[in-house]
């Protein structure tokens, strides 16, 4: 039965990080991040930068980073992810991970009207 098979059979997705159906209307500013990140880590760690602006970072010195980006990643997808909000001193935010890895949101210029 179909719905036996999907509660006990269920397909495993052969790409990781698995992708949703919608796609967020976001700008990710790739060269920003990076330019950030190596600022952050004082440019004396490795790091990977993923599309959607994640950055894992590597304390030690590893020889594949793609693999261990994609590590850090499914350790994080897979467990629960203890987020940690930082004010940076140029003013922009980090939210960290229960991993070594970072998300740094696009700052939005906003003015708001007084009424």
């Amino acid at each position: 039965m179909e719905l036996f098979d999907k509660l006990f059979n269920p397909k495993r997705k052969d790409t990781f990080p698995p992708k949703p159906k919608w796609k967020p209307n976001l700008p990710t500013d790739i060269d920003l991040i990076y330019e950030k990140t190596r600022y952050y880590t004082c440019d004396k760690l490795q790091f990977a930068i993923f599309q959607n602006g994640t950055v894992t970072i590597f304390p030690e010195r590893v020889d594949d980073v793609g693999c261990g980006a994609i590590s850090f990643l499914e350790k994080i997808y897979n467990f629960h992810a203890d987020f940690k909000p930082m004010t940076m001193g140029d003013g922009n935010y980090l939210i960290g991970y229960s991993q070594p890895a970072f998300s740094t949101p696009q700052p939005k210029k906003c003015s708001l009207e007084r009424l």
